[in-house]
């Protein structure tokens, strides 16, 4: 055996061919997760899975919140509370996503909660700041531009109703009554001065043939026609009484007295009210025929006597018998169309107990 004893060598390793180490117990760094370049509302994303997003909707009436992971503080809860009722509030004022009052607004309290919510470091105390100047800013000017707006439509439409009342309704019966109160009279005074009058049996049957012949077909004419306008009178007439007539005036008096109701409503003063007088303002047309028809129900109760109103000397029970006095009540119950509909319930409610 020799002193020296010879080492083997080692052979080269190809390192396209080595295998990879056995995974060891921690497992390597993994890359960050992919964050899209862009949100739909053009805004740069939060990166992280923990990160609130807020995005309006594709109509632009809604905000949209994704929380991720994340958790929020009582301060920011609010916060998102707060702009979620504000919300509701513009929606019921503005029914139109197009309106460039709601745009503006909508645009202000997206801002506003994205810089209380969002980033590194929400501040939604300052978020809360600027969403109380946006309350006192809709009061100040969109709660009177929708007031003043609304007053414009309904007017409009206490036009048209009382246009189309008037042309098809109260014209034709008007001009009913005076060419009835002009014809009729007069053809039967001829008929009846044509039976009441005597025969002359000692008048000469030889003279004035020709005139007497004559005295003979007028009166027959006189009296045909005094018949037809009679009969056109029995037939038609029920459903062209001046009662009819002073309905329609009665409701052309509800509807300006509902837009004189509207303007004499006091202003909103708080801006959680804002919501109950968006739930007052009706659409005018569906307004206008509820309390019309309402107003119509009251007038055939007075007009039956099943409700009896006394006012001075003014006998409210008889007033569908003259214009003014049906045009004087129908401003009353569209003054007072709030307490309209209770009194009717009430009357209603009476009478179906009586039933029992």
């Amino acid at each position: 055996m020799s002193d020296s004893q010879t080492t083997p060598t080692e052979e080269p390793v190809d390192t396209l061919d080595a295998k990879p180490p056995p995974s060891s117990t921690t497992d390597p760094p993994q890359s960050p997760r992919e964050v899209p370049s862009v949100n739909p509302d053009g805004t740069a994303p939060l990166a992280g899975c923990d990160a609130i997003a807020v995005l309006p909707d594709q109509q632009g009436r809604e905000i949209l919140y994704q929380f991720g992971d994340a958790q929020m503080n009582p301060e920011m809860e609010s916060l998102k509370d707060e702009v979620d009722s504000i919300l509701i509030t513009l929606r019921s004022l503005f029914t139109n996503p197009q309106d460039p009052w709601f745009q503006n607004y909508f645009g202000t309290l997206l801002t506003q909660a994205r810089l209380g919510l969002t980033g590194e470091k929400p501040r939604p105390a300052m978020a809360k700041r600027t969403l109380a100047m946006l309350k006192n800013e809709i009061m100040a000017q969109g709660a009177n531009s929708l007031r003043i707006r609304y007053l414009k439509n309904l007017g409009m439409h206490v036009i048209a109703q009382a246009l189309l009342l008037i042309v098809f309704i109260v014209i034709p019966i008007y001009t009913y009554h005076w060419h009835n109160d002009a014809n009729i009279p007069a053809a039967a005074q001829a008929e009846t001065q044509t039976q009441a009058k005597p025969q002359d049996e000692t008048r000469d049957k030889a003279q004035d043939a020709g005139q007497k012949s004559d005295k003979k077909t007028t009166p027959n004419a006189d009296k045909k026609s005094a018949k037809v306008l009679i009969d056109i009178d029995s037939r038609i007439g029920p459903f062209l009484s001046k009662e009819i007539l002073n309905c329609c005036t009665l409701w052309i008096g509800c509807c300006i007295g509902v837009w004189l109701s509207v303007c004499m409503n006091p202003p909103v003063s708080r801006f959680e009210s804002l919501q109950l007088m968006a739930r007052d303002n009706l659409e005018p047309s569906i307004r206008l025929i509820f309390t019309g028809l309402l107003s119509i129900f009251l007038a055939l109760l007075l007009n039956s006597q099943i409700i009896v109103i006394k006012l001075g000397s003014f006998d409210v029970n008889y007033f569908l018998f003259d214009f003014k006095e049906s045009l004087i009540i129908g401003m009353f119950c569209g003054l007072g169309e709030k307490a309209l509909s209770t009194t009717v319930s009430q009357r209603v409610s009476q009478f179906m107990e009586g039933i029992k």
